[in-house]
């Protein structure tokens, strides 16, 4: 059974990208295809794209793509919570990228990949923010501990203060009440 031929604008876009420099690996992604695809659609359409049955005026030509420069990838070294923020922001370009040249399923599969990273990052983000230099003390506990401070220093104010070098009565302020 012979297979649909492939869209002719998508075919023409990827002969225009592999024209002007883009090697196969970066065109598949964006395009939507596997790389053999592509160079079978570059060895068997060359510069041109394939005949199809529908009038050029039947098809609407997808929207240019923005050239959005491609944002280095951090060091090995980084933390991998820098490496999974570049990579779901990567993503998020490439489903850009491919909706504009109106390869709706690729800018799928991006936006459903990065869907996926998104889980793990609220999880590595969690795990940051507790690793911080904070303390989590319960309700419960913070009450028992308030009990606990009241106790001494009421227990301190029943005892008369009295000054270590002289031996003279101090008074003590609590709280704007004085003894």
């Amino acid at each position: 059974m012979p297979r649909n031929p492939p869209d002719p604008k998508l075919v023409q876009q990827v002969i225009d990208a592999h024209a002007k420099g883009a090697t196969v690996k970066e065109i598949a992604p964006l395009a939507g295809v596997s790389e053999p695809t592509i160079r079978a659609w570059l060895k068997r359409y060359g510069s041109a794209p394939p005949r199809t049955t529908a009038p050029a005026a039947t098809r609407a030509a997808p929207p240019a793509p923005d050239a959005e420069p491609r944002e280095p990838e951090p060091p090995d070294d980084a933390p991998a919570i820098e490496h999974l923020r570049w990579q779901l922001r990567d993503m998020r370009r490439q489903a850009g990228e491919a909706q504009a040249l109106g390869n709706t399923t690729a800018a799928q599969r991006h936006t459903t990949a990065a869907g996926k990273l998104m889980p793990i990052l609220a999880r590595l983000e969690r795990e940051e923010r507790s690793a911080t230099d904070a303390i989590v003390i319960q309700q419960h506990e913070l009450a028992a501990l308030r009990k606990q401070w009241r106790d001494f220093c009421e227990s301190v104010r029943e005892q008369p203060l009295v000054c270590a070098e002289c031996g003279r009565a101090l008074r003590m302020r609590a709280a704007g009440v004085e003894d």
